[in-house]
């Protein structure tokens, strides 16, 4: 697995943010940042640009995961990052529908987290 991506955690639940962010950390990824909610998560992205994967949670206050999803999928400045969307909710198709790459229903293993990013980046 490519370990040299850069990592784009985004979750209003800061606990569950900061699990995910670990297991990156753990696994040897170098480049990890996180944002509470989908606005934060676009003005960062809008601001670095250069993100190769974004996991972000779909319900948090200000902007879902679908609508950063559309966003982050309207953007010609930048190259778009893979998008890895996550829900306590069964919809995996509204997620595919605006772009996301991967979803996965929480809670999840991080051994299906793993296996996501493998997939996105061989």
């Amino acid at each position: 697995m490519n370990t040299s991506i850069k990592i784009l955690v985004v979750d209003d639940d800061v606990n569950f943010r900061d699990v995910v962010v670990m297991w990156f950390e753990l696994s040897d990824f170098q480049k990890i940042s996180s944002a509470e909610n989908g606005a934060a998560a676009f003005e960062r992205l809008l601001a670095e640009g250069d993100y190769d994967l974004v996991v972000t949670d779909l319900h948090m206050p200000q902007m879902d995961g679908l609508e950063l999803t559309r966003r982050i999928r309207s953007l010609e400045a930048i190259k778009p990052p893979k998008v890895i969307l996550t829900s306590g909710q069964s919809c995996e198709n509204e997620a595919r529908a605006v772009g996301a790459n991967a979803f996965l229903q929480k809670p999840y293993a991080l051994a299906s987290l793993d296996a996501a990013v493998a997939t996105l980046f061989p």
